[in-house]
């Protein structure tokens, strides 16, 4: 998106490309339709992190966009011009909530626990709205324990729809995985489920933070979204996403006061509208030069 919206603003782009060469086939493709276009676009390939045609590319950018974590972010920034307009895209997570409304009966729950694994497992979990927490209201008809076991049961399915990228868990997920059965035996009851290639907590220690890890989630009960918001803060969680199962108005504003920028029904966070703010920041104003004409 960011490539494409930087187009749109008549921009000439150049992208560093990963090793399968995705985004030169994506730019060729556009050349095909558009000559200009593919004029205005180039892909390249750096391994080292300190090519020199990288470096000069930085130091003539009027704008860059970089995705990454803190420290590749820092070292980015310093090697651009004092007036570049950098765009940064840090680590960033998501979380669901399902309140009480769908869970009034166990077809209303199943399709709930359906969309948050969606949510939860498309792309490997891997991405900003990707969700790693999923906080159930208590008190419903559908209890905090029957969730559990439906949400194992639709990561099952999806695991068959979507099915994972490795066929073991990738090792982080396999250290938490231990840990989580460590806790879980010290606690005295089971905690942790493992459907296909996936990592499911349920009702792990709240002081905990949530498993940021590739197709892992944690399941809390909580007694309502302030319980929920509490959680968000306490672990200083960077949100990106929060999906929920009701337009509520307790609920949206729980999501507001977390941070979230995109806030969706359940199931729908991995189908973000390209109308809507990645980051809370503008899609296309980073690559627009204002001009004030007073004649």
């Amino acid at each position: 998106p960011a490539l494409a919206y930087a187009l749109c603003a008549k921009c000439n782009v150049v992208v560093k490309d990963r090793s399968d060469e995705l985004v030169a086939a994506f730019a060729a493709t556009l050349a095909e339709e558009r000559r200009e276009i593919g004029a205005a676009v180039r892909a390249k390939t750096w391994q080292a992190h300190d090519d020199p045609e990288m470096l000069e590319r930085f130091a003539l950018s009027d704008a860059v966009v970089a995705f990454g974590g803190s420290d590749a972010l820092r070292a980015i920034r310093s090697r651009l011009r004092a007036d570049a307009r950098f765009i940064a895209f840090g680590h960033r997570t998501s979380v669901a909530y399902v309140g009480r409304e769908s869970l009034c009966d166990d077809a209303s729950a199943r399709a709930a626990a359906l969309a948050a694994m969606r949510d939860a497992l498309l792309y490997d979990g891997e991405g900003c709205l990707s969700s790693h927490a999923i906080f159930v209201e208590r008190g419903a008809a559908i209890s905090f324990e029957r969730f559990g076991t439906l949400a194992r049961e639709a990561a099952e399915t999806h695991a068959l729809e979507f099915p994972t990228s490795e066929r073991e868990l990738a090792p982080a997920t396999q250290a938490a995985r231990s840990a989580a059965n460590f806790s879980a035996s010290q606690r005295g009851r089971p905690a942790v489920a493992a459907p296909r290639g996936a990592l499911l907590l349920i009702d792990p220690p709240s002081d905990d933070p949530p498993p940021l890890l590739p197709r892992a989630l944690a399941l809390y009960p909580v007694e309502g979204p302030g319980e929920a918001l509490e959680f968000v803060r306490r672990h200083r969680l960077p949100l990106e996403g929060f999906s929920c199962s009701d337009d509520r108005a307790d609920v949206v504003a729980v999501a507001t006061a977390g941070g979230a920028s995109q806030i969706t029904r359940l199931g729908s966070l991995q189908s973000p509208s390209l109308a809507g703010e990645h980051g809370g920041l503008g899609r296309i104003r980073p690559f627009v030069r204002a001009v004030t004409k007073n004649i």
